[in-house]
């Protein structure tokens, strides 16, 4: 393992302690940070390196070996605990996982899988790992990617953009919002939590959305082409695509709207309990 001290201009806070050690294709780079912020870039094929400010450098750690690497900041017992900026750099292929308690959390560009959970933090992806797992009970969570996607959260709003081929999101009391051009699979969950969905979908794409109290909006072109079968229980449903209207269910209790647009072929299935629907032709 290298260790070295980084001078970068200017005052002596901005100066950073470094480590450095060699991951084999494919290895795992486990990063832990309680408070502060960690920032997670592609660096080079096959060495792992992480970044603290000089004031940390007493707690820095990297430990492990080719296959498996834990970098992160060292918390000692009864002790404090320091907020920190870390900045790791992997080689494309590792896989990564990342865990913190309130620490904010950025990955860019790897391309192995990525699992990243955190009690308060906000977390942020823009890569197309082979798998994404994001868990945050009470930070957001905002991801641009072509992987499939899984995200859940309790009370933080989930983002989710690109051209994930399968996306799977749940949450308590957050709003989730995603979308695309040429959706291809998504299914979303939550308590009271809204979700909003913007785009079209693909060929034999499907959205399955449940909800107990979260209002639930898309907002659909003109040309769109799915077939829905919406239910609510006791929620209002509004039909602004074409002029089918929602009826009342045979069992007697809650409404259902069921229609082809277009020529079908995407599947959208709406289940809530109070939450209102709306379906907006942008």
């Amino acid at each position: 393992m290298t260790l070295t001290l980084l001078w970068s201009a200017g005052a002596a806070a901005q100066q950073r302690v470094e480590l450095r050690r060699a991951l084999v294709t494919g290895g795992t780079v486990r990063v832990f940070l309680p408070l502060g912020s960690v920032r997670v870039l592609v660096g080079e094929d096959t060495v792992v390196s992480v970044s603290a400010p000089q004031a940390a450098a007493g707690k820095l750690v990297m430990a492990g070996d080719a296959r498996v690497l834990k970098v992160g900041i060292n918390r000692e017992p009864g002790g404090s605990t320091p907020t920190v900026d870390l900045e790791v750099r992997v080689p494309r292929s590792a896989h990564l996982g990342v865990r913190t308690d309130s620490a904010d959390i950025d990955i860019a560009n790897v391309e192995g899988g990525v699992e990243v959970f955190t009690a308060g933090g906000r977390v942020r992806v823009a890569a197309s790992p082979r798998e994404l797992r994001v868990e945050s009970l009470d930070g957001n969570i905002e991801i641009e990617s072509a992987a499939s996607v899984t995200a859940k959260s309790a009370s933080g709003w989930i983002v989710v953009r690109g051209t994930s081929p399968d996306v799977e999101l749940s949450s308590v009391s957050g709003r989730v919002a995603l979308g695309g051009d040429a959706f291809a699979r998504g299914r979303v969950e939550t308590i009271s939590g809204e979700v909003r969905f913007v785009g079209s979908f693909a060929t034999g794409g499907s959205l399955d959305i449940a909800t107990q109290s979260g209002a639930v909006t898309l907002r659909l072109p003109a040309n769109v082409s799915a077939d829905f079968d919406i239910t609510s229980a006791h929620g209002a449903i509004q039909n602004g695509l074409s002029n089918t209207r929602a009826t009342p269910q045979a069992s007697g209790t809650g409404s259902v709207l069921r229609f082809t647009q277009g020529d079908g072929g995407a599947a959208v299935t709406i289940h809530t309990f109070k939450g209102p629907v709306t379906l907006i032709r942008q």
